[in-house]
C-alpha cells in the first residue's frame, strides 16, 4: 500500500526447507532458492531503507565489543578480525543495491508444490544481495549445502556475483554468529565462539592474501 508505505505478505503454505533437503534434490532444491531469491534482489526498487557495506561496518564493532565483555581471552582477536573486515570494505566503494530479505535464513523458506514461498519480511530492505546469500549458507550449518547453495547462487546471479565480496559478507556473518554464541549461555558456548570467530578470520584472511597476490 503506497499511502502507507507498506507490504503485506499474503498467505503462504508448505513444507519446511529444511525437511525437503533431508528428503529431496539438495542440489535442485538450493537451485530454486536460489532463484527465488534473485527474482527478489531484482524487483523495481520501493521505498525501503538503505542498507550497504557501512551497515555491518559498524555492527562488525558492536558485535566486537560484546564478544570482549563475555570472552576476554579473545578480545584481541576480534579487534583485529574486525579492523581487517573495516580495512577490506574499502575495495567496494560502490555496491550494486537490490531489494533484499534482510534475515535469509531456511527457517523463513517453504516449499509448496514446486513453488519457494519466502516469508518474514520485517527486515526487507534495500542491500546488498551477496548479504542474503551469505547467512543463508551460514544458517545451513552444513558445509556441503553451504557450498551447493553458493554455486547455485553464483550460476543464478551471473555477472552480479561477486566471489570476493561475498567471502566478506561469509567473514560479517561468521562474526555475527561468534557474538550470537553466548547470549543464550548454552553448553559450551565459548567453544562455539572461538570456532565461529576462527571461521570469520579465515574468510577474512583470504581475502587479505588474495589482495596482496
Amino acid at each position: 500500500e503506497a499511502a502507507a508505505q507498506a507490504a503485506w505478505e499474503g498467505a503462504g503454505e508448505g513444507v519446511p526447507l529444511l525437511q525437503a533437503l533431508a528428503e529431496g534434490d539438495a542440489p535442485g532444491l538450493c537451485s530454486e532458492v536460489t532463484q527465488a531469491l534473485t527474482t527478489l534482489n531484482i524487483a523495481p526498487l520501493g521505498w525501503s531503507r538503505e542498507r550497504p557495506l557501512a551497515h555491518w561496518r559498524a555492527e562488525a564493532r558492536r558485535r566486537q565489543t560484546k564478544i570482549a565483555r563475555a570472552e576476554p581471552a579473545l578480545a584481541e582477536r576480534a579487534a583485529a578480525l574486525v579492523d581487517a573486515i573495516d580495512a577490506l570494505a574499502a575495495r567496494w566503494p560502490d555496491v550494486p543495491l537490490g531489494l533484499i530479505h534482510g534475515d535469509f535464513h531456511p527457517d523463513q523458506v517453504w516449499l509448496h508444490h514446486g513453488r519457494v514461498v519466502l516469508f518474514d519480511f520485517d527486515e526487507f530492505t534495500l542491500g546488498d544481495p551477496l548479504e542474503d546469500i551469505a547467512e543463508f549458507a551460514i544458517k545451513l550449518g552444513d558445509e556441503a549445502l553451504s557450498r551447493a547453495f553458493i554455486s547455485a547462487a553464483a550460476a543464478a546471479m551471473g555477472s552480479r556475483f561477486d566471489a570476493d565480496r561475498l567471502r566478506w559478507h561469509l567473514a560479517v556473518q561468521s562474526l555475527l554468529q561468534a557474538s550470537r554464541a553466548f547470549i543464550f549461555q548454552r553448553e559450551g558456548w565459548r567453544a562455539e565462539l572461538a570456532l565461529w570467530l576462527a571461521r570469520a578470520e579465515r574468510e577474512a584472511a583470504a581475502l587479505v592474501c588474495g589482495a596482496l597476490a
